[in-house]
Formats: structure tokens, sequence, C-alpha cells
């Protein structure tokens, strides 16, 4: 998140002719924010792993800690808030970096052991046309990998190569994933399982989002 400016004079400041929005109109943000957060689930007693929810990566929350959930791991979920953008603008080498990279600095700037990063080649999106993902993205966990180590910072990042281009749950995405089953310590048997889970949990989430815009869409023509 990053804040930036004052209200917006049109939508957001209550006039005679255009009055704020009543308490019961539907609220698309927080209920994408309740959604993203009802699949991360923190565990006592078994092994952490910590999911930054930054750039590309925070559209595909749900398939990541579902894949966690699954393969054992309690889920952290990593986030920003309205210091993130000053804080890694301190914490990054280029003060020329974009807005997501100083982001990911200061999200990312972590004591936890364990790090699910992965390098997100390609979008999938079932509701529309996806695409590449941008240079700097793809590189991201290895900057900030080695941001984290030049600061003395010993974090475990797993940075799988995914691309989501033929599906959440293809081939390409089963057999990456099963290169780094020793990394995470978990069976390779249990792979296969949690990433055809973690694609339903995606399609789930891409579908109530689209119900949730859908339901705010009929509030404002209704109002």
């Amino acid at each position: 998140k990053a804040v930036s400016g004052g209200a917006c004079p049109k939508f957001e400041v209550s006039t005679k002719t255009q009055p704020k929005l009543a308490k019961e109109a539907p609220n698309p943000f927080e209920q994408r924010e309740a959604l993203v957060d009802s699949f991360v689930h923190e565990r006592p007693g078994v092994p952490e792993i910590a999911i930054p929810n930054i750039s590309a990566l925070g559209s595909h929350i749900p398939w990541l800690a579902t894949l966690a959930s699954e393969l054992g791991f309690s889920v952290k979920l990593l986030r920003s808030d309205s210091s993130s953008l000053g804080d890694g603008e301190q914490l990054c080498n280029s003060f020329d970096s974009c807005g997501p990279v100083k982001i990911a600095h200061a999200v990312c700037h972590t004591d936890a052991d364990l790090m699910l990063f992965p390098k997100l080649m390609y979008v999938a999106d079932t509701k529309g046309r996806g695409g590449q993902t941008c240079v700097t993205e793809q590189t991201m966990p290895e900057m900030i990998q080695q941001s984290l180590l030049s600061k003395g910072k010993v974090v475990k990042i797993v940075r799988p190569r995914l691309s989501f281009r033929l599906g959440s749950d293809a081939p390409e995405v089963i057999e990456e994933m099963l290169l780094f089953a020793d990394e995470l310590g978990v069976d390779p048997s249990r792979i296969e399982p949690a990433v055809r889970r973690a694609a339903q949990a995606q399609l789930y989430f891409e579908d109530e989002l689209e119900r949730i815009g859908d339901e705010a869409l009929a509030y404002a023509r209704e109002n």
C-alpha cells in the first residue's frame, strides 16, 4: 500500500449533490482483503513459511498459501503498509528503482527462517488475457535475497520459476515444484496433490472476486 495525496473531491468528500456512500454499501477492497485472509492459515507447532504479498504475487496469494498449507506449513503473510514505500527506499540500493521494488525490500525485510518467493514468469487470467511479468519482477527474488544477505539476515528463500501460461496446475508447474521438494523439506509425493488444491483455491478466489465486483456494480447502478 502506498499513501499519497488527499481525498478525491469528486468521490470521497461528501457534498449536497454527491453524499457519501451509505454504510451498507459494499466495499470491494475490504471484501477482497478478507477473501485473501481466508486462505492464510497460521498454525502452531508446525514449520512456518513466509509469503510476501507484493507485485504479481499479490494476485496469487490463494495459490501460494494453499500450496504451503497443503505441504504442512504455517503461513505467515508479509504485507505492506503506509510506511513500506519510504522504508523500502532506504533499504533499496537504487534510489531510482520503481515503487514495487522499494515496497518489496520493506515487506521482505524479515527475520523469518523460510520464505516462498517464486519467480512468476507468466500470469494466467482465467477471466481474461494473461501475460508475462516484467523483468524486474522476475529478478525480484534474487534481488531480495542479496539485499537480505547484505544486511546480515539469513533467510532461506525458495525461488521456483513458475509459469501459469497453461494453467496453475499444468504439468510444467508440478514438475518445477518437484525440483524444490528437498529445499522445502517435504515428501515429493505431496507436491502434485498440493498443486491441484492450490489451483482449485485460485479459481475459487477469482470467481469470488468477480462476484464481489458484480455486487458493487449492481449497487452503484441502483444508487
